[in-house]
């Protein structure tokens, strides 16, 4: 049972490894086109994946540089997350998974979704204010809901594995 255990936790880090660098690879795209387009406006029509922020672009070249710098955080945030993940499986102890090591990569990766939360927040309220401004361009609509979800399930984990390394210090030092 541990053997498989043990296999299935190396599959999770190696599937948290492609979903990381998936993400990175999103972000460094949008840092890409964004340059671009700076010296060529004709690239803010297609950034990333149909993005089309060419109209923000004609009427301002610091809103459009901030709605991006807001898409470009989005997916960095998302691959520090994977990559918080990771070093939490690569920490894990199966014998003794309430250590202090384990038990903070859970604070880490809530503070990064909370981070993922508020920006998205931030910027949902700020591309459609600039899209009453601009006029109508295609913005990407934000998930806030979903990870606003997970940052409270993963907060419980976090409470949960708190109180177990505190019941499992209390027990060696009675010991």
């Amino acid at each position: 049972m541990e053997k498989h255990s043990r296999t299935f936790l190396k599959l999770m880090e190696v599937f948290a490894g492609i979903a990381m660098v998936g993400y990175a690879i999103e972000a460094g795209s949008k840092i890409i086109a964004t340059i671009v387009s700076m010296y060529n406006p004709v690239g803010a029509h297609n950034l990333y994946i149909g993005l089309d922020m060419s109209p923000v672009y004609a009427y301002s070249k610091s809103y459009f540089v901030m709605a991006m710098s807001m898409l470009i955080a989005i997916p960095m945030l998302k691959s520090a997350i994977w990559w918080a993940v990771i070093v939490m499986l690569r920490k894990l102890d199966l014998d003794n998974p309430f250590s202090q090591d384990f038990t903070s990569g859970f604070g880490k990766v809530v503070n990064l979704l909370s981070g993922i939360v508020i920006l998205s927040v931030i910027a949902n309220i700020w591309l459609k204010w600039l899209e009453k401004t601009v006029g109508h361009f295609d913005f990407p609509r934000l998930a806030v809901e979903e990870y606003l979800f997970m940052t409270a399930l993963v907060f419980i984990l976090t409470q949960i594995f708190k109180k177990g390394h505190e019941l499992k210090q209390e027990t060696d030092l009675t010991i």
